[in-house]
């Protein structure tokens, strides 16, 4: 029996699946993989953000436009940025240069998975 390393480099390797740790076919990818009955759900979330005495943030479901939950109210433009930074809104350059653009403007959007 494999013990707890072995299959986490074997899932890290592409050589078993992510969750259901089924043996994958060579060649191997070299990265983790996720057959279609493991793979976690990727769910894109739109968050608005405007400044008024205090930051407002609501977060949409990005696929129904739904809106989830309460709205968050933030004292600070870096809590916002912070935000964005754990949503992974800002994956590159552009869009970190777009939220900034947003927050010194009073307004804006992004979204993240």
């Amino acid at each position: 029996m494999a013990g707890r390393g072995s299959t986490s480099r074997l899932r890290l390797e592409g050589k078993i699946f992510g969750s259901c740790k089924t043996s994958l076919p060579a060649p191997h990818t070299g990265r983790e993989t996720y057959c279609n009955r493991c793979r976690p759900s990727l769910k894109v979330v739109y968050a608005a953000f405007e400044r008024k005495a205090v930051w407002h943030v609501v977060f949409f479901d990005s696929a129904s436009k739904r809106r989830l939950g309460r709205e968050l109210i933030l004292q600070e433009d870096d809590k916002l940025y912070e935000l964005d930074k754990r949503g992974q809104a800002l994956g590159e350059l552009a869009d970190k240069q777009a939220i900034e653009a947003a927050i010194r403007g009073g307004r804006g959007a992004c979204s993240s998975s």
